[in-house]
C-alpha cells in the first residue's frame, strides 16, 4: 500500500515537472547581425519563423526553421536605404508592410504585400505624401490595424500655426481604400495631449484628448472622440473626472463585448501624487458612457512594494503598458514602475523623456488579448553625448482585476528592482498568455548569472512562481520585454551573444 501511494506521488510530482518544463533552441548565429540593427520578429508561418532586420540601411527578412536555423534571407530591394519608419501585420501566409521615407521636402508612405518567402507579391502601392518642413518631425504617419487585421488605418498627424490635423485613410488587407477623414482641431503643445488611435473590428476609431494646466503636468479634463465608419462627423464625449486630475490615459476596444474602456491614473489635487486608477466604459454601439469608478491604492498594496517607498510619493513612477480583456467584459490591468536617472536629473514616467510608454512608441505591438513591445532599434543617443549617461529603472509590477461593473476584484505584485546604463532593452517584462495561465518574464540574477522568471497569474489572481528557465548554454542575454508569442505555448526572444543579435525559441510544455 505504502509502495502503491509513493509511486502515485512520484508520478504526480513527475507530471508538474513535466508541465512546467521548456525547452530553448537558439538560432544561429549572424556576424552581421550587432545590436546597431533594428529587428521585428513578425511571428510563425506554417513552420518557418520570419524576422525582419534592418542592416546598414539595408531591409532583409531572415527566415528561420523550426530548429532555429537560416534557410534564407531574402533582401526586400524595393524599399528604399532612407525609410523613416516601417511597420507589418501578419496574416496566416503573408504580411503586409507599410514604410515611409522622404525626399526633399516630402515624405511618402508606400504599402507593399510580401509571402513567406520573402517575395513581393504585386506591386508596391504609393498610399500617400505629405509636405514637412525643418521644424516639423518627418515620422509623420503611424498605422493602426483592427483586431481581426481586417481594417487598417493609416493615419497622418500635422501641426502647424496652433493646430492639430489629424488624416486617416482605412483600407483593407487588399489595400482597397474603405473611408477616409480629416479632421483640425485647436492645438496648444503645453496643455493637450492625444492618445493613440484605437481602431474597432467595425471600422469605428477612437482616440482621447487630455487638457492640462500650465501650472503642472496632470490634466483636468479628459474627451473621447469617436469616427463610426462612414461618417462625416467626430463625435464628442466628456468623461468627467469628479474635480480630479488624471495622467497617462489609456484607452482600448473590448470588440467581444462591444464596449470600449478607459483607464488613468486618478491624481490628487491637493498634494499632485497618484492615489489610484480612473476607470470608465463606454457602449460602443451608442457611445454613452456606462460607468466610471476611481480604485484607491490600499495601505496593504504600499506594504507590499519593494523598499520603503513614502506612501505620498510611492505610486506617482509607475506607468500603464497593459489592458487585458475578460470574456465576461472585466478586465485585467497592470502597471509597472519606471523612470531614469541622468547625471544630474531624475525623470518619470510623467515626462515620457525616453519612456517606452510614449504614445506612437516603436515597441507597441498587438497579440490578441495583450499589448507589448517587440520592435528593437538601436539608439545612439547616449554616445553622442557622454555628459547625459541615463540609468533606466524598471521595478515592481502590480496586477488588478476589475469586474464588469469596474469593481476590483483581486490584485497581485510581482516584486523585481531592474537597472541598466544607457539601455533597457534587457529589463522589464513580457506577457505571455497561455489560456488558464497568464506569464510574465523578466531578467533575474542568479549567482551572478542571468535567468527568466516566470511568474504565472491564476484566473483567481493567485501567482505560481515557477522555475526559472535557464538555458542550456552560457553567454546569451536574453531580452524578454521584446520577445514575441508565436504559439499558444511558444514565444521567440531576442538575445545578445558577443554583441551579436540571436533568437531563442523557447517552448513551454
Amino acid at each position: 500500500m505504502q509502495k502503491s501511494i509513493f509511486i502515485f506521488l512520484t508520478a504526480i510530482i513527475i507530471l508538474n515537472i513535466t508541465a512546467r518544463a521548456q525547452q530553448i533552441t537558439y538560432s544561429d548565429i549572424n556576424k552581421d547581425d550587432n545590436k546597431r540593427i533594428s529587428f521585428d520578429i513578425l511571428g510563425k508561418f506554417d513552420s518557418t519563423y520570419l524576422v525582419y532586420k534592418k542592416v546598414n540601411n539595408k531591409h532583409y527578412i531572415t527566415i528561420y526553421d523550426k530548429d532555429m536555423h537560416i534557410t534564407n534571407t531574402v533582401r526586400l530591394d524595393f524599399i528604399t536605404s532612407k525609410t523613416i519608419n516601417i511597420d507589418f501585420v501578419k496574416y496566416s501566409n503573408d504580411f503586409l508592410l507599410f514604410y515611409q521615407y522622404q525626399k526633399g521636402s516630402i515624405v511618402y508612405c508606400n504599402a507593399a504585400k510580401v509571402s513567406s518567402t520573402g517575395q513581393l507579391i504585386g506591386n508596391v502601392k504609393l498610399l500617400d505624401t505629405a509636405k514637412t518642413n525643418l521644424f516639423e518631425s518627418s515620422n509623420i504617419y503611424s498605422m493602426i490595424n483592427s483586431e481581426d487585421k481586417q481594417k487598417i488605418i493609416l493615419s497622418k498627424i500635422q501641426r502647424k500655426n496652433g493646430n492639430i490635423a489629424f488624416t486617416q485613410k482605412m483600407y483593407d488587407s487588399s489595400f482597397q481604400m474603405l473611408d477616409s477623414s480629416r479632421f483640425v482641431f485647436d492645438y496648444n503643445d503645453r496643455k493637450d495631449t492625444y492618445s493613440d488611435i484605437e481602431l474597432a473590428n467595425d471600422g469605428t476609431y477612437m482616440f482621447t484628448k487630455e487638457i492640462g494646466n500650465y501650472r503642472n503636468d496632470y490634466s483636468k479634463q479628459l474627451l473621447i472622440y469617436y469616427h463610426p465608419l462612414h461618417s462625416d462627423t467626430l463625435i464628442t464625449k466628456e468623461i468627467l473626472l469628479d474635480d480630479k486630475y488624471v495622467e497617462n490615459v489609456k484607452i482600448k476596444v473590448d470588440n467581444l463585448n462591444n464596449q470600449i474602456v478607459v483607464a488613468a491614473f486618478s491624481i490628487s489635487k491637493k498634494t499632485g501624487n497618484t492615489e489610484g486608477i480612473f476607470t470608465a466604459k463606454i457602449n460602443k454601439a451608442n457611445f454613452a458612457i456606462t460607468n466610471k469608478a476611481i480604485m484607491y491604492f490600499s495601505d496593504s498594496t504600499l506594504d507590499k512594494l519593494s523598499g520603503r517607498p513614502s506612501a505620498r510619493t510611492a505610486f506617482n513612477d509607475f506607468a500603464l503598458p497593459n489592458i487585458i480583456f475578460k470574456k465576461n467584459g472585466g478586465f485585467i490591468l497592470t502597471v509597472e514602475e519606471y523612470y531614469t536617472q541622468g547625471r544630474n536629473n531624475r525623470w518619470n514616467s510623467r515626462d515620457y523623456l525616453y519612456s517606452p510608454y510614449y504614445f506612437n512608441s516603436p515597441y507597441y505591438y498587438n497579440y490578441p488579448g495583450y499589448y507589448g513591445y517587440n520592435y528593437y532599434r538601436y539608439d545612439p543617443f547616449y554616445r553622442f553625448n557622454s555628459n547625459q549617461d541615463i540609468v533606466y529603472n524598471y521595478n515592481d509590477v502590480l496586477i488588478f482585476s476589475f469586474d464588469p461593473s469596474l469593481v476590483p476584484e483581486w490584485n497581485n505584485i510581482i516584486n523585481k528592482k531592474q537597472s541598466d546604463l544607457n539601455e533597457d532593452q534587457f529589463l522589464s517584462y513580457a506577457t505571455i498568455n497561455m489560456g488558464a495561465e497568464l506569464h510574465y518574464l523578466f531578467i533575474q540574477k542568479d549567482n551572478n548569472r542571468e535567468v527568466i522568471s516566470d511568474h504565472a497569474l491564476q484566473s483567481n489572481g493567485e501567482m505560481i512562481r515557477y522555475p526559472t528557465i535557464r538555458g542550456g548554454e552560457s553567454g546569451y542575454d536574453f531580452m524578454p520585454r521584446l520577445a514575441k508569442q508565436v504559439g499558444a505555448k511558444q514565444i521567440i526572444v531576442p538575445c545578445l551573444h558577443r554583441g551579436t543579435i540571436c533568437f531563442a525559441k523557447i517552448d513551454f510544455f
